[in-house]
C-alpha cells in the first residue's frame, strides 16, 4: 500500500486513521510534555528539537553483531542525540548516526549509548553521547538553537559598540562595513592576525568577527592568537566553510558563533544584537509603585549594579564557579524585587554554564546578564 493510500484510509465511522507519522509525532509530543524543567536541568546539556525520520544508524551490539536501520530522532545537542529505537540497548553500546547538513552533504557521527528507557510496545527512548562535540547549527533548520535569531530592532541606528573584523579579502570587509552604515557600530576592519592583535591591545572590543580561511594562517589559529592576546569577549566566525572538523577546531580555539556566507543584513544585525549589549534603557521594577518596597529595591539595584564588576572579574580570572554562584543568586532574587527579566537572564546563564562548562561558550548568556544588571532601575519616589 502506498503512503497516499494509507493516508487516505479511514475508520468505519468516517474518521481518518492516523498515519505512522502522526502516531510518532503524538508520541514525541507526549515525551516532550512529560519532561519537566528540573529534569532538563539535571541532564547537563542544552537540547533542541530535531525530529527526523528514517535517520541512518549503525548499532554495534556488545555480542559482536551489527544492525543497520533507520530511526526517528527526537533532539540534538552539541554533545549527543536522542532517538526512538525498536528494542533495548545497553549503556556503552557503540553506534554511528548519519546526519545531513543543512547546507548540503552529510556526516557520520560516532558515539555510545548512555540511556535507554522503555516508552511503549517495543519502542525505547535512547540517548547517545558523541565522541566529539559538534556544531548543531550545521544540521538544524534556521531559527533553531545556535542560530541565535532574535527580532531585528525597529531602529537599528541604536545598535552600538566596538567591533573588530579580521578578513584578508577587501570585498568581504567592504560588504560588512556597508551593512553597518545605519548603526552606531564602530567597525575596525583588518586584514591580518598581527593587525588584529595590535588593535586588541589598544582598544576594547565588544565583538570580534574572524574569517576562517585566511592566507597567512588558518582561522582556527587566528582565533587562538586573538585569545592569547587577552581578548575575553565573543569571537564569531564569518565563513562559507561547512566542514564540521574545521568549525569544531575553531570552536575549541575559542569561537562562540558562526555567521555563514552568504548572509543578508538582517542576519548580521540579528546575530550582533545577541552579542552586543542593548541600548542604555532602564529596566524598571514592577514593584516600583509600592512605596514600602522602593527603599529595598533601591538597595537591591545598587547591589546588582556592583555585581557587574564581580562577573567581569570572574570572566578575566576564568572563574566559572563564581559566575554560576552569582547567577544563581540573581535567579532567586530578581523576581522578588520586580525584575522578572533579570531572573530569566540569570536562569539562562546558569543553564548554559551547566551545559557547556565553559565561560566562552556561554558568552552570549553571560553578556545579556551583565547588560541587564547595568540597566536595572527604580522609579524615583
Amino acid at each position: 500500500m502506498s503512503a497516499s493510500q494509507q493516508k487516505g484510509k479511514s475508520h468505519g465511522d468516517g474518521r481518518p486513521t492516523k498515519s505512522a507519522g502522526d502516531v510518532l509525532a503524538a508520541l514525541l509530543d507526549r515525551l516532550d510534555a512529560m519532561e519537566t524543567d528540573d529534569a532538563a536541568s539535571k541532564r547537563g546539556t542544552v537540547r533542541c528539537v530535531y525530529r527526523k525520520t528514517e535517520v541512518p544508524i549503525r548499532i554495534h551490539h556488545p555480542g559482536g553483531s551489527t544492525v543497520v536501520k533507520g530511526v526517528a530522532t527526537r533532539n540534538l545537542s552539541a554533545h549527543g542525540v536522542g532517538f526512538l529505537y525498536g528494542g533495548f540497548l545497553y549503556a556503552g553500546t557503540r553506534m554511528e548516526i548519519v546526519l545531513k547538513r543543512r547546507l548540503g552533504g552529510e556526516d557520520v557521527l560516532r558515539g555510545k549509548v548512555t540511556t535507554c528507557t522503555h516508552v511503549a510496545g517495543v519502542l525505547h527512548q535512547v540517548g547517545c553521547k558523541f565522541d566529539d562535540k559538534i556544531f548543531p547549527r550545521l544540521y538544524l533548520e534556521p531559527g533553531s538553537y545556535e542560530e541565535l535569531d532574535v527580532d531585528i530592532p525597529e531602529d537599528t541606528t541604536k545598535l552600538k559598540g566596538n567591533v573588530l573584523y579580521l578578513d584578508d579579502q577587501e570585498v568581504d570587509r567592504m560588504l560588512l562595513k556597508h551593512h553597518l552604515k545605519k548603526t552606531l557600530i564602530t567597525l575596525d576592519a583588518v586584514k591580518s592576525p598581527e593587525e588584529a592583535v595590535e588593535r586588541i591591545k589598544a582598544t576594547t572590543f565588544d565583538l570580534v568577527f574572524c574569517d576562517l580561511n585566511l592566507e597567512s594562517m588558518s582561522g582556527e589559529q587566528a582565533v587562538k592568537t586573538i585569545r592569547a592576546a587577552g581578548y575575553k569577549g565573543p569571537i564569531c566566525l564569518v565563513t562559507a566553510e561547512t566542514s564540521p572538523h574545521r568549525l569544531k577546531a575553531a570552536q575549541d580555539a575559542g569561537a562562540v558563533g558562526v555567521l555563514f556566507k552568504p548572509y543578508e543584513r538582517d542576519k548580521l544585525i540579528s546575530l550582533m544584537t545577541n552579542y552586543i549589549s542593548s541600548p542604555d534603557q532602564l529596566i524598571m521594577s514592577s514593584m516600583s509603585d509600592n512605596a514600602d518596597m522602593v527603599p529595598m529595591i533601591a538597595r537591591y539595584v545598587e547591589s546588582i549594579r556592583g555585581t557587574c564588576v564581580e562577573i567581569q572579574q570572574s570572566i578575566e580570572n576564568d572563574n566559572i564557579d563564581k559566575i554560576r554562584t552569582i547567577a544563581m543568586t540573581i535567579k532567586g532574587t530578581g523576581v522578588g524585587y520586580g525584575f522578572a527579566q533579570l531572573s530569566e537572564a540569570a536562569k539562562e546563564s546558569v543553564k548554559s554554564l551547566d551545559a557547556t562548562c565553559s565561560i566562552g561558550e556561554s558568552q552570549v548568556q553571560i553578556q545579556k546578564l551583565i547588560d541587564m544588571c547595568k540597566r536595572v532601575g527604580v522609579k524615583p519616589g
